[in-house]
């Protein structure tokens, strides 16, 4: 009861930083609940196929979000879209941009998106590229790709320590 009171007797500004720093710790933990890596493990059987496991991680890769199951996988293959952004000017004119998305496509008894669409063609290609060599390549028993958005991680931890920051300069603060 008498830290209740306590927080009741600080300062408006104080206050602040708490819901400052609640809301910044919200805002961290949704963040983490997209954050974590995708793998994609595909190994050649003993019947010649490539059978795959499309495995996507949450929580910093601590726990197992969705795992898809890629049977005979027979190609990859980079997938465009279109985005179109529409900015209205003051004279009352729209002007359009269209940007396009690469993904990569994986072929097999099913058609899996392997870790989304982003702007940058080369890091598509470049998987496109590994695993068309894991599928040519008879010697080449197993494949292992790992992908992470390093520059999500990287903001939720500051925004994780900016919330601790916060937390500590209000519990340091002397009680009016």
């Amino acid at each position: 009861m008498k830290s209740v009171s306590n927080f009741l007797l600080r300062s408006k500004k104080e206050s602040s930083f708490v819901v400052t720093a609640g809301l910044l710790a919200l805002l961290s933990i949704f963040l983490l609940s997209f954050l974590g890596p995708v793998e994609l493990a595909c190994e050649k059987t003993a019947a010649g196929r490539n059978d795959c496991r499309l495995t996507r991680h949450v929580f910093f890769g601590l726990v197992n979000a969705q795992e898809v199951e890629i049977n005979a996988l027979k190609t990859a293959r980079l997938e465009q879209k279109v985005k179109e952004t529409i900015e209205w000017n003051k004279n009352g004119s729209r002007n359009v941009e269209r940007r396009t998305l690469y993904g990569v496509l994986l072929v097999g008894d099913e058609q899996v998106i392997f870790n989304g669409y982003i702007y940058n063609l080369r890091p598509q290609q470049k998987i496109v590229q590994e695993i068309d060599t894991f599928l040519e390549d008879s010697s080449q028993s197993t494949l292992v790709l790992r992908e992470r958005n390093y520059f999500l991680d990287i903001v939720t931890l500051g925004l994780l320590g900016i919330v601790v920051i916060l937390l500590v300069n209000v519990a340091r603060a002397p009680i009016h």
